[in-house]
């Protein structure tokens, strides 16, 4: 890019598989796609898609932002943002942050750790497998689990206002015995639709 950040006309291309790109500007920079082989770290600032895209990993910080459609292989979201992605691959993690998109079917999205994890306005729609073994969960968007939504802890699922967890594929409580004395709770103004 002659050293130079894309701009909103410009499609991003990262062709070497297997290399990291790191993202810290501190600022906000809109592109019309993103296509990558290696792995985008947003560690420091915003970056807005406006076309279907794409990359091999994402690693999201605190301070780090993505928004718009892309399809994620595997993500690391830490803290920061990801909106309207669409996660594909085996092994992807949410351990803080925001969160909106889709988990695909055969993909599996892993959220653990004790910091809260907050569905973004767009939503959160489970149609692989979602393992949830730690961190409450905040969802003033709702949930769809159209796959396996998997609960190994007994952290708090719940909404600020009037929420809906639609449940048409299989909710397993799967915790060893020793922890059914605090039960999972679906917490207030989330109701579960089964």
């Amino acid at each position: 890019s002659g050293g130079t950040v894309p701009g909103s006309a410009d499609n991003v291309c990262i062709t070497t598989a297997g290399i990291a790109v790191t993202y810290s500007s501190g600022g906000t920079t809109t592109v019309n796609s993103l296509h990558s082989a290696g792995t985008l770290s947003v560690s420091n600032g915003t970056i807005f898609v406006s076309t279907t895209s794409d990359t091999n990993g994402l690693s999201v910080g605190s301070l780090g932002a993505l928004r718009g459609p892309i399809s994620i292989a595997s993500l690391t979201l830490s803290g920061g943002t990801v909106s309207n992605g669409t996660l594909t691959g085996p092994s992807s993690t949410w351990t803080g942050g925001q969160f909106a998109g889709v988990v695909a079917s055969g993909a599996t999205f892993t959220l653990s750790g004790s910091a809260l994890k907050t569905v973004g306005f767009l939503g959160f729609q489970n149609n692989g497998t979602v393992i949830w073994s730690g961190g409450d969960i905040t969802a003033d968007s709702g949930v769809v689990n159209n796959g396996l939504f998997e609960v190994r802890t007994d952290n708090l699922i719940s909404s600020t206002v009037a929420a809906t967890f639609s449940n048409a594929g299989t909710f397993l409580v799967n915790k060893p015995v020793a922890s059914f004395s605090n039960q999972t709770q679906i917490g207030v103004f989330l109701a579960f639709n089964n």
